[in-house]
């Protein structure tokens, strides 16, 4: 992988987080550990640096982090506060994106002026108590452990006692998507799920499984599907919850392990209760970025995902999880409560225009 990192460094800092944490716990064969030559006692190293790795973390093609707010833009399409928050408009929560921080000024001043422009009460919760600690828990806790905290946060602020609207950036929207099937009180009444994927990938960033990426990335994503579904790396690893391999889904392991299978009701054991928190929540807006990258397929920031062949890309509507309502999408939908729509450029390039659109 060091020889290799110019052609995808994002998949090198991917196998470090997963190798260690992984294989003093997974029967995986040694010959995958041999033939990416990683030295397990050098990433412990630079693991046990929480400071540095976040830094790493943040430096890395793998973050998607917010750019700061124009304030300017934001002072001119302002609507004011004059009159707005009259009681009926529900605050703003803000969640963030891989690698990203709510105490980054990125997130910061989105947040802010995005309450500004509304006349709303408007924060972003992160999961950690500092910098570090919050950029790192977007990768080395786990999906349901996320939501846990985040959804504690919720009910300890009272300004969101009676509800508010959740907006997500990239992976921030499995935590909205998480507190709305598996809690949702005090309820979302709006998700705003931007660039979000929100029913999981079939690769890692930038590889599609079709090779048209490199040989690096078809390793790596068949590496990912046998160390994925297993009850250490998914109680550990944030991206392993929502890696859906479609080769897998219908596996034992898949079934029994995968968060991301649970919350789409793929399991064994289907839970109502998911379906009925759903409903609780008025809208749904997906935004998908055209050109994205980062989250494959892209058409998963729809609702869409690859069908069995890899290739083929099935529409919300075409998905299993919709045909039988899995976790209530199609009785969102036939309610009126989906609404699509789509950026020009990659994986979190939006406006402010845009934004305030939405």
């Amino acid at each position: 992988c060091k020889e290799r990192e110019g052609e995808s460094y994002h998949s090198f800092l991917i196998i470090q987080i997963m190798v260690r944490f992984s294989f003093s716990l997974l029967a995986v064969p040694w010959a995958y550990v041999v033939s990416y030559d990683i030295s397990v006692s050098s990433l412990v190293s630079r693991l046990s640096d929480v400071s540095s790795f976040a830094e790493e973390i943040r430096s890395s093609e793998l973050a998607q982090i917010s750019p700061e707010f124009d304030s300017d833009s934001a002072e001119r399409h302002r609507r004011g506060t004059q009159g707005r928050n009259d009681g009926n408009d529900l605050p703003l929560v803000f969640l963030h994106g891989m690698g990203d921080s709510c105490f980054n000024s990125g997130m910061k001043s989105i947040t802010q002026e995005s309450g500004e422009y509304l006349g709303v009460y408007s924060v972003c919760i992160p999961t950690g108590d500092t910098r570090s600690e919050d950029t790192i828990n977007g990768f080395l806790m786990s999906m349901n452990e996320n939501v846990d905290v985040f959804a504690e946060k919720v009910r300890a602020d009272p300004l969101l006692s009676k509800g508010f609207n959740c907006i997500g950036l990239s992976q921030g929207n499995n935590i909205c998507r998480g507190y709305i099937q598996r809690y949702n009180d005090p309820p979302v009444s709006t998700h705003l799920s931007i660039h979000g994927p929100v029913v999981g990938v079939a690769a890692l960033p930038h590889c599609y499984p079709d090779g048209s990426h490199g040989t690096l990335c078809q390793e790596v994503s068949d590496i990912l599907g046998k160390m994925a579904y297993n009850a250490p790396v998914q109680n550990i690893l944030f991206q392993a919850d929502y890696y859906r391999d479609v080769n897998y889904v219908n596996t034992e392991e898949y079934k029994t392990y995968s968060q991301m299978g649970d919350w789409n009701n793929e399991d064994f054991t289907p839970n109502s209760e998911i379906n009925s928190n759903f409903a609780k929540t008025s809208t749904f807006a997906m935004i998908k970025a055209n050109a994205d990258s980062v989250v494959v397929p892209r058409e998963g920031e729809w609702f869409g995902a690859f069908d069995e062949d890899y290739e083929t890309i099935l529409t919300m509507k075409e998905t299993s999880w919709y045909k039988n309502d899995l976790f209530g999408l199609r009785t969102a939908d036939e309610a009126g409560k989906i609404f699509f729509n789509s950026t020009e450029g990659n994986h979190l390039e939006f406006t402010d225009e845009e934004l305030y659109g939405w």
